[in-house]
């Protein structure tokens, strides 16, 4: 079971999610993964990969509820939320932090 993200800069980071299935690699300008649940798995917490601050909080059509948090230099984008996380622009989260919760949403 993977517990860190690597990315090529040796940033570590937490997987926000216990139990996941890498669904595609996004690489180039924008480095990243796409995590995806595992059927029964809908609903479980997803968590910060590091420390950071919201930057983002919408819904779109496409990718439902969206989080989006910095971190130092790197961002990491959290969609298809079950619901509006509880964040405000400029709130700050810590490593490890349950965030929101795994959805369908968009």
């Amino acid at each position: 079971m993977l517990t860190t993200i690597k990315k090529m800069s040796n940033y570590i980071l937490q997987m926000p999610v216990k139990e996941v299935i890498v669904t595609a690699i996004f690489g180039g300008q924008h480095n990243g993964l796409d995590l995806g649940w595992m059927g029964s798995n809908k609903n479980q917490p997803i968590f910060a990969c590091d420390d950071g601050v919201v930057v983002s909080n919408f819904y779109s059509s496409q990718a439902g509820y969206v989080l989006v948090l910095q971190h130092d230099k790197l961002w990491t984008g959290y969609a298809h939320l079950k619901e509006k996380p509880n964040f405000k622009n400029g709130d700050k989260v810590t490593r490890g932090q349950q965030i929101a919760l795994m959805g369908n949403t968009g």
